[in-house]
């Protein structure tokens, strides 16, 4: 995540969130081991882009909330 204080974030890169979170280097293995399966794969990656998104919002909300008790 951004390395900035939680009062100043306004925003998350998705792209550093993926980045960070191994997930392309699983997904490539994904693609080298497994032979075909196009569909199955595609779905893999739908689901890994929904949780990086999903914590990304988590983060973000927790941030709101932190904002208004400062």
């Amino acid at each position: 995540m951004n390395d900035a204080t939680p009062t100043s974030i306004t925003h998350i890169d998705l792209q550093a969130e993926y980045r960070a979170s191994g997930v392309a280097d699983i997904l490539d293995e994904l693609d080298r081991e497994l032979i075909g399966l196009q569909p199955v794969k595609q779905r893999i990656r739908e689901i890994a882009a929904l949780l990086i998104v999903e914590r990304a919002r988590k983060i973000l909300a927790s941030l709101l909330i932190h904002r208004r008790f400062i």
